[in-house]
């Protein structure tokens, strides 16, 4: 591939990545599912089941990481590679999304969805852009999506996407 967007900073000789935004994460559930009420903090949440990205992802790291810097060793993460499969599961009731609330905005606006009100949450899930070097066009493209995200930001709010820097 000449170019992807994805979640992790690529380091090759060839290989040119630059971090252009990230989507702050959030804690998701289904608005009419018993794990929809209040916690204390991430040590009490994660005695519920919780829906995360595929397994050593960047995402699944994080929330590793946090849960253990709270004190858990052993959270009931299930990780899924698909999102949609994530917000179908939420959606059905079956435990706590880790996900940016961007990807489920309408299901939030719908009410079908609530984001719980917890302080701490897994680190923003960045957006990387890495492009072979040496590509024709390859770097029109690369600040052609820096514009695209540019507006999406403006469009979405802060409480969806951070530009980068």
């Amino acid at each position: 591939l000449d170019l992807i967007l994805q979640t992790d900073l690529l380091r090759q000789e060839s290989v040119r990545s630059l971090e252009l935004a990230s989507h702050p994460m959030g804690w998701i559930v289904a608005s009419n599912s018993l794990y929809n009420r209040e916690y204390s903090g991430v040590a009490d949440l994660a005695r519920e089941r919780i829906i995360t990205y595929s397994k050593n992802s960047h995402p699944h790291q994080d929330i590793l990481a946090l849960m253990q810097a709270n004190g858990v060793m052993t959270p009931r993460l299930n990780c899924v590679n698909s999102v949609s499969a994530i917000t179908r599961l939420l959606r059905d009731g079956f435990g706590i999304g880790a996900l940016p609330p961007v990807l489920v905005a309408e299901e939030l606006a719908r009410g079908e969805l609530t984001l719980l009100q917890i302080d701490q949450r897994p680190p923003n899930l960045p957006v990387v852009v890495s492009w072979r070097v040496g590509v024709e066009w390859v770097e029109e493209i690369v600040a052609l999506s820096q514009q695209v995200l540019e507006a999406y930001a403006r469009k979405v709010g802060e409480d969806y996407i951070t530009l980068a820097r």
